[in-house]
């Protein structure tokens, strides 16, 4: 027997084993059951590639290359299957229609792998008795193959640094692992095609043997313990044997007393692992509690030092106007005619220190969880009506419309909170005439029906600055604001769309914003579902 043949026949016994025991110590895993799948095929291959090599006959050789190709064929597809299930990519309906097209074009190949335009026949070569003779659209396997092996491979290093701690880790192995077994796999093509030795063969092996590293070493699978009491089981059966065919009695007393020292230290063996397995399930715990520890303080360090500048930035400024004008109307420095303009901006001052206060004080509670909403029977369509037509002389003063839309059917009376949804609505209208300099912002209501459930939507439309991709990821967080935004308003708090968010999931609801860029307007929209009962 040649050392490509046992090199053929070890890869098949140790995919099945590996196979077997990742199934059953996690039958339930789609992870797990995907790797058995495709150890299934591995060993098939691997298997049939000895027979075909080693058989003594055409038709024998003939039905095992049969079974070699339609393995080879599928190989590629469940490494894919198995790279989707790693990245967790199987809920994208896009990757779902992909794995349904390589699983049916696998299909295809296996269908025409028996005829004269996939392969003519078998002749000898090299060392081995057989090996496939391509035919004209033999072409299609090894392409196909290549490629859906490389796809696989992109997808793992393109999302390489989204993955954190033991994953990465084992990730490093199954990338060594796919390079090695591709890679081999890859040269069994060169024979037939380029009349080059399929030397890579050799290297399916260490594949998995990296395997086996990820598993032993970083849990991929989580069947390290389960791995080694079968290889201490299977080194004690073998030595349990021994004792029974040795030839004297000392060598019988000899070996069993191997075996019972075995036995304690196959004990220990398994119980250490245990015991590591154990401490570094409570070290990775203990860090990543540490990890979060540590993010909220620097999440509730970078909150102070953003409070810290609002409250120098922004009540500073009104403080000083109310401190200056107060002290101007003391002194009696103002004349009877502009006193009035005085107590105006006066009045302005108070308003905005007002607003900034109340959103610091609504902010804080929202992060402490103390602000509930009360919730009472509610027109939401006359609270957005109400709204409208108060912020009617604010756009009519920068030169803008604002428009209306009602709902087409009457809307049901919900349980809410009248406050909450007043400001969540006057917040998103108040910064669509702030930010749009000409145009219009149209307030339009709707009800919405999905799977026997009545949704209200709000939708606030302007014309104004638009946001860019950057603004949409972080606009409802604590104190962002836009680069554009500070810009053409400085004064802001960064506050009022975090108190928005956070007002719309206290009722149930979501919030999402649309926008095709700069200058192009920006739409929020706020789905409530239709609350009858609490």
């Amino acid at each position: 027997m040649t050392f490509f043949a046992i090199s053929c026949l070890l890869t098949s016994i140790l995919s099945l084993f590996l196979g077997v025991l990742v199934f059953f110590k996690g039958r339930k895993i789609l992870l797990n059951k995907v790797w058995f799948a495709m150890s299934l095929f591995v060993s098939s291959w691997s298997f049939a590639l000895f027979k075909v090599i080693t058989s003594q006959d055409l038709n024998s050789a003939f039905f095992w290359q049969s079974i070699l190709d339609i393995s080879a064929i599928f190989i590629p597809v469940i490494f894919f299957h198995f790279t989707l299930s790693f990245l967790d990519f199987l809920q994208i309906r896009k990757y779902r229609a992909q794995l349904f097209f390589f699983y049916f074009f696998a299909l295809l190949l296996s269908f025409i792998s028996p005829f004269p335009f996939f392969k003519k026949g078998l002749a000898p070569i090299f060392e081995f008795n057989f090996w496939v003779l391509p035919g004209p659209f033999y072409f299609l396997f090894p392409l196909f193959f290549l490629l859906l092996a490389a796809y696989s491979a992109f997808l793992l290093i393109k999302n390489y640094s989204k993955i954190k701690g033991v994953k990465k880790h084992q990730l490093n192995y199954i990338l060594l692992a796919a390079l090695l077994g591709f890679g081999g796999g890859i040269t069994n093509f060169f024979p037939q095609l380029v009349r080059i030795y399929p030397f890579g063969n050799f290297f399916v092996v260490l594949y998995l043997v990296f395997i086996i590293f990820a598993i032993t070493k970083y849990h991929l699978f989580e069947i390290r313990v389960l791995l080694t009491e079968l290889l201490v089981g299977i080194m004690g059966i073998i030595l349990l044997v021994l004792p029974f065919l040795m030839p004297t009695f000392n060598l019988k007393i000899l070996t069993l007393s191997i075996f019972l020292l075995f036995l304690i230290f196959g004990y220990l063996l398994i119980k250490s692992t245990h015991q590591e397995i154990k401490r570094k399930e409570e070290l990775e715990k203990l860090t990543n509690e540490l990890k979060e520890a540590y993010q909220n303080i620097k999440s509730l360090s970078e909150m102070k030092s953003e409070f810290l500048k609002v409250v120098n930035h922004q009540l500073r400024t009104p403080v000083s106007i109310l401190k200056g004008m107060a002290s101007m109307l003391r002194e009696g420095s103002i004349s009877k005619e502009r006193q009035r303009e005085f107590i105006e901006k006066l009045y302005l001052s108070s308003e905005r220190l007002s607003t900034i206060l109340d959103d610091i004080l609504v902010a804080y509670a929202l992060t402490g969880g103390m602000e509930k909403p009360e919730f009472s029977p509610c027109r939401i369509e006359e609270i957005a009506k109400r709204q409208v037509e108060h912020f009617k002389p604010q756009a009519q003063a920068k030169g803008i419309e604002i428009l209306f839309k009602k709902s087409k059917e009457p809307l049901p009376i919900t349980l809410a909170d009248e406050m909450m949804i007043e400001r969540m609505i006057s917040r998103l209208i108040d910064n669509a005439i702030l930010y749009t300099e000409k145009g219009e912002v149209e307030v339009s209501i709707d009800l919405e029906k999905e799977n026997k459930k009545e949704f209200i939507k709000i939708s606030v439309k302007d014309q104004g600055i638009g946001l860019d991709e950057k603004d949409k990821e972080n606009l409802f967080k604590l104190f962002y604001r836009g680069e554009k935004a500070t810009f053409m308003h400085p004064n802001g708090s960064g506050l009022g769309l975090f108190i928005v968010k956070n007002y719309v999931e206290a009722h149930r609801g979501k919030i999402e914003v649309e926008s095709e860029g700069r200058g192009k307007g920006t739409t929020f929209i706020i789905t409530l579902p239709v609350i009858t009962t609490l």
